[in-house]
C-alpha cells in the first residue's frame, strides 16, 4: 500500500492523505528545495477553504510520501471575479495587461521499489519542457472562455525569442516583479483557461487586486513584443513587407528626381516665355519704326530685307 500524507507545516497535522491500493507508481510534485517555489490548490476537512499550499518539504517514508506545506489564501481567477460582477472577463483584459498565471506544477513519478524518477510517462501531468508553475504573463488576446499569454521568465538564456522587458512596466506592481530583468518568451505563447488566470501584486498595498488597467507594458515595450512576433511568426510576410517598403523608398526617391527635373523643365519654360515677350516687344517696335505691317514672320522677313 502506497499512501501519500499532507502534513501542515506550522503545527505538524496531517491534513489529509492519499492510500493507494494495488497501485505501484503514483505523482508527487517534482520538488527541490533549491528550485523555484512550488504551489498546488486544495481543500481538506481540516481547512475547507480553498487555498494556495505552498510545498515546504517532501519526506520520503517506508511506506510512501510526507509533503510538508503551508496555506497561503488566493484571489478570484478573473474569470471568478468577473462573473461575481455581472461581468464578461474580457471586459477587464486588454492587450498587453500583465496578469498572473497559474500554469500548475511538473510531477515526478513515486513508487516505493524505485522512488521518485523524472516524469516521462504521465501525460495527464505537465512533463519536462513545458511551461510550469504560477508567473507573471503578458495579456495577447481572449476568446470564449480562454486567454492567449505570453509568460515572463527570469531566467536569461540568451535566445533571440526573449525580449527583454523594461522594470517600467512593472512600476504599478509589487517591488518583485522588477527585482530582476524579466523576459517575455515569444517562444511559449500559450492559450489557458480564464480560471488560470489572477490579478498581480500592486504596488501600493501588496494585494491582489483586478484592477488591470493599471498592469500594462509601456508602448516601447509593447511594440517592441509586437514587432519581434511579427518577425517571429511572419517572416516570409515581414520579408515581403521589408522588399516592399524598401522598394516603396525607391519609388519615392524616383518621384522625387522626377518633380525636381519638371519643376526645372518648367522654370526653363517660363524663363524662355519671358524671352519671347521681350523679343516680341522689340519686333512690334521696329515694325513700327520702318512702317511694316502684317504677321510676325511677315514683319521679321521684311526687318531682314532692310
Amino acid at each position: 500500500m502506497l499512501e501519500v500524507k499532507f502534513i501542515n507545516e506550522e503545527n505538524g497535522v496531517q491534513l489529509g492523505c492519499r492510500t493507494y491500493s494495488g497501485i505501484t507508481h503514483t505523482i508527487i510534485p517534482a520538488f527541490s528545495a533549491s528550485d523555484h517555489d512550488i504551489y498546488f490548490t486544495n481543500t481538506f476537512a481540516k481547512e475547507p477553504l480553498y487555498k494556495s499550499w505552498l510545498i515546504k518539504s517532501i519526506d520520503i517514508t517506508e511506506g510512501g510520501v510526507e509533503i510538508y506545506i503551508s496555506g497561503n489564501d488566493i484571489p478570484d481567477s478573473v474569470y471568478t471575479h468577473a462573473t461575481k460582477q455581472r461581468k464578461n472577463f474580457k471586459s477587464l483584459l486588454r492587450k498587453h495587461n500583465i496578469v498572473e498565471v497559474d500554469f500548475g506544477h511538473q510531477s515526478s513519478i513515486f513508487s516505493l521499489s524505485s522512488g521518485e524518477e523524472k516524469n516521462t510517462l504521465r501525460t495527464d501531468s505537465l512533463m519536462p519542457g513545458e511551461m510550469h508553475k504560477k508567473r507573471p504573463c503578458i495579456v495577447m488576446g481572449t476568446r470564449a472562455d480562454s486567454v492567449t499569454v505570453i509568460p515572463l521568465t527570469t531566467r536569461d538564456y540568451h535566445n533571440p525569442k526573449h525580449i527583454s522587458i523594461s522594470s517600467d512596466s512593472f512600476h504599478n506592481l509589487h517591488s518583485r516583479y522588477s527585482e530582476k530583468t524579466s523576459f517575455a518568451a515569444l517562444d511559449m505563447v500559450q492559450t489557458v483557461s480564464a480560471h488560470r488566470v489572477f490579478p498581480p501584486r500592486e504596488a501600493s498595498t501588496g494585494r491582489y487586486r483586478h484592477q488591470y488597467f493599471k498592469y500594462k507594458l509601456t508602448k516601447t515595450d509593447g511594440e517592441a513584443i509586437d514587432t519581434a512576433l511579427a518577425d517571429i511568426y511572419n517572416d516570409d510576410v515581414t520579408k515581403q513587407l521589408k522588399i516592399a517598403q524598401t522598394a516603396l523608398t525607391g519609388v519615392r526617391k524616383e518621384k522625387s528626381l522626377i518633380l525636381d527635373k519638371y519643376n526645372a523643365v518648367t522654370n526653363e519654360l517660363k524663363t524662355i516665355e519671358s524671352c519671347n515677350e521681350e523679343l516680341r516687344e522689340v519686333v512690334d517696335h521696329l515694325a513700327k519704326a520702318f512702317d511694316i505691317e502684317g504677321e510676325l514672320q511677315q514683319v521679321l522677313e521684311q526687318l531682314k530685307a532692310i
